[in-house]
């Protein structure tokens, strides 16, 4: 099984300099839509991340940041 999280919020989602932004999202699920991989991708719910799944793949002054950009 794949599995293929999307969210409006991606598109909502503002990087900056980031590679990661919106366009490129759209470019992404652009290209596996019109090649069929979306449609044989299991689509998942999700919500937002906690502080100990962020700890999990980042180091703690990452989530410190993420969590000081969130509060503004």
């Amino acid at each position: 099984m794949v599995a293929l999280l999307q969210s409006k919020k991606f598109i909502e989602h503002q990087t900056g300099r980031h590679p990661e932004s919106p366009a490129r999202f759209s470019s992404i699920m652009s290209e596996l839509e019109s090649s069929g991989v979306a449609s044989q991708c299991t689509t998942l719910e999700f919500g937002e991340a906690t502080l100990t799944q962020i700890e999990q793949v980042h180091n703690a002054g990452v989530a410190a940041r993420a969590q000081e950009i969130c509060a503004q």
